[in-house]
């Protein structure tokens, strides 16, 4: 039956967000697990190459899970900073290419590191310590630093 289906709702990168996130989806009866947590804790590293902590729920309960979620965000922002939000259009960053304002500051996808991080992660035989942060396009996918004007 395509309602039993299981689906992946949500990805987190912090075990804390995700266990807030499954906490509210539990008091709203809305089953629902976690998967790779116990991996993630023990071994964070992993995090990128396991596509973080996944919460997943039923196919059927999908559309009630995301008014849940929204729902509880909604009612987390006080109304001043609900205007703040309003207002602060001037400062969102918008992609030089496509001009959508779709866009999330985080790891860069492109040439995620640095000539002098892989040199040295190869010489100590360790995991890439820095990572370039960009701001990331997800309407054309491309990576931009914030312009200062």
């Amino acid at each position: 039956m395509k309602e039993d289906n299981i689906v992946i709702f949500m990805t987190f990168g912090d075990l804390t967000e995700a266990h807030l996130i499954k906490g509210i989806l539990d008091d709203n009866g809305i089953p629902c697990f976690l998967s790779d947590e116990n991996t993630l804790s023990v071994y964070p590293l992993y995090n990128q190459g396991l596509g973080g902590i996944k919460l997943s729920v039923f196919e059927r309960d999908l559309e009630i899970a995301a008014r849940v979620i929204k729902e509880q965000q909604e009612e987390t922002i006080i109304p001043e900073e609900q205007e703040d939000l309003n207002n602060s259009s001037d400062t969102t960053p918008v992609c030089p290419v496509c001009g959508s304002h779709n866009v999330a500051y985080g790891a860069s996808v492109c040439r995620k590191y640095g000539w002098l991080t892989i040199l040295v992660s190869i010489i100590l035989q360790v995991y890439p310590f820095a990572v370039r942060k960009r701001f990331h396009c997800f309407n054309c996918g491309n990576d931009f630093k914030r312009s200062e004007n």
